[in-house]
């Protein structure tokens, strides 16, 4: 059993020595995984989500909810990304 955590975004994708590819997108993040005896090929694909390509960037907290408005608001100078990855 393969459990992840601590990791950031909305969905892992986990391919196992070029299987297709399983995507992990609800808790409790865990996939039974198969190896084969001796070395195996484990890729795994953290997949992020639209926050960061299309915003809205300058609110200083993340929003609860996104509206037209909150791409008009401009709390900060900096651009506010979210965090994806292992």
């Amino acid at each position: 059993m393969a459990v992840f955590s601590g990791w950031s975004g909305t969905a892992l994708g986990l391919r196992l020595n070029g299987d297709a590819e399983r995507i992990i997108a609800w808790p409790p993040y865990e996939a039974a995984l198969t190896p084969e005896c001796g070395k195996n090929d484990l890729a795994v694909t953290v997949y992020g989500h639209r926050r960061n390509a299309l915003g809205p960037f300058y609110l200083a907290a993340k929003p609860y909810l996104v509206t037209p408005r909150s791409f008009r608001t401009y709390e900060t100078a900096e651009k506010q990304l979210v965090p994806c990855g292992l």
